[in-house]
């Protein structure tokens, strides 16, 4: 029993037997929030290991850029993470709020609050992209189940983020120089957040 397609397939070619894949349940319930909102809240929620910090200060140099109703948008970055080397990237010249830990009832209540959700991967660590070549985060699931926009960032092969590709669930985006872009068009298009998420 494997978690996702792709490790379905490398395993079975390997060990030659037949396996099946369960992938993570959600059973959050979708939240649609109709209201027209004069401000744009990105978060990211989950863990900051194997360099996830990298990804995201990318996004956030980029957000810096982005003006959506008079303000410089930013992320808010909500984790456990207590190391300091990791902390001391997590700043406002990088466009990011660290906001420290949630428990799992305000961990759904800032998934309705927000206007995208990230998910990333770091892209230049080969030993991080093995790491996590057949890994499919838990939050995936609840993310997807929110009715809240998932964005993903990280690299092509990785299991998470060709499964959200695949299957049009996110705005996928696996190069830097397509980043700046893709978010302008997602910040600046409700109808294509919605599109995702339906």
């Amino acid at each position: 029993i494997t978690i996702c397609d792709k490790m379905n397939e490398a395993y079975s070619e390997t060990f030659d037997k037949k396996g099946h894949v369960i992938m993570t349940a959600s059973n959050l319930l979708n939240v649609r929030n109709d209201k027209v909102s004069s401000s744009i809240k990105i978060s990211y929620i989950g863990n900051l290991g194997l360099d996830r910090w990298r990804p995201l200060v990318q996004i956030g140099r980029v957000l810096k850029n982005i003006v959506y109703n008079k303000e410089p948008l930013h992320i808010d970055v909500y984790s456990s993470e207590k190391r300091k080397e990791v902390l001391k990237h997590l700043t406002a010249e990088n466009g990011i709020q660290f906001r420290g830990f949630l428990n799992s009832s305000q961990v759904i209540e800032k998934m309705h609050e927000s206007t995208l959700l990230l998910h990333v991967e770091d892209l230049d660590n080969k030993i991080n992209k093995e790491k996590v070549k057949y890994s499919i985060s838990t939050k995936i699931a609840d993310s997807l189940a929110s009715g809240t926009c998932l964005f993903a960032y990280g690299p092509a092969g990785v299991a998470s983020i060709d499964y959200l590709k695949q299957n049009n669930a996110a705005c996928v985006v696996t190069e830097k120089d397509k980043l700046e872009v893709t978010l302008r068009e997602l910040i600046n298009n409700a109808g294509l957040r919605q599109r995702y998420v339906n």
